[in-house]
């Protein structure tokens, strides 16, 4: 299922592909791509039914799709949700593709997280993707290696008992930030918003220290 907004193209032949998380939906990352698309990028999203099957299906779906954009686009750039975060670094881990940009990672839980290990004796039966982010030292999303190739930067939200901060970091990342913000909340925060095409501009966060949403 992919989307498409127009909008006043600054950025030609630059697409930012965006990811949804758990038990969400394309829709609720609309006023990140409202402020992406204020940027100059054209926007994609991808949907998929979260709740149902393991990390790896979902991967399995999304990497043609990210073959066919890479092919299109001079460059695309990669911006995911929580779930979607591990669901976008396991398909691109099949081989490596063409024209990346770069990624920003919003409270991805690079590292599990306790959140999982809790729920997953109630929804291992149904929902595989909860028990592989656990924070199971020997659970799936323990056990992948990092991104290459490409610069990512990654957001964590202070007020995030989903996936704590400390839960977020990767090696490799080019930028960390963590802002004012709740798990969810951070998809609709402008502070958020500006952080990520800052990032997808230049490679590093903008840590103003008159800002005080931003820490790290």
């Amino acid at each position: 299922m992919i989307t498409n907004a127009a909008n006043n193209k600054i950025c030609d032949g630059e697409l930012v592909f965006r990811v949804h998380g758990f038990l969400s939906k394309r829709l609720l990352m609309k006023p990140l791509e409202w402020q992406i698309s204020r940027g100059g990028f054209r926007t994609r999203s991808w949907g998929y039914l979260s709740f149902y099957g393991s990390l790896e299906q979902h991967a399995d779906r999304l990497r043609p799709i990210l073959e066919n954009l890479c092919r299109e686009n001079d460059r695309v750039h990669l911006v995911a949700h929580s779930m979607g975060s591990i669901v976008l670094r396991l398909a691109m881990q099949a081989a490596p593709l063409p024209n990346l940009g770069r990624m920003v990672l919003l409270a991805p839980p690079n590292q599990g997280t306790p959140m999982a290990k809790l729920i997953n004796p109630f929804l291992f039966w149904i929902c595989k993707g909860v028990s592989e982010l656990s924070s199971d030292p020997n659970s799936l999303v323990n056990q992948m290696e990092p991104p290459t190739a490409l610069d990512f930067g990654i957001v964590a939200g202070r007020y995030d008992w989903i996936v704590p901060k400390s839960r977020t970091p990767l090696t490799g990342q080019s930028d960390h930030i963590c802002l004012a913000a709740t798990h969810n909340t951070m998809l609709v925060q402008p502070s958020v918003a500006r952080q990520v095409v800052e990032f997808l501009r230049r490679g590093r966060f903008c840590k103003n220290d008159n800002d005080k949403s931003a820490s790290d």
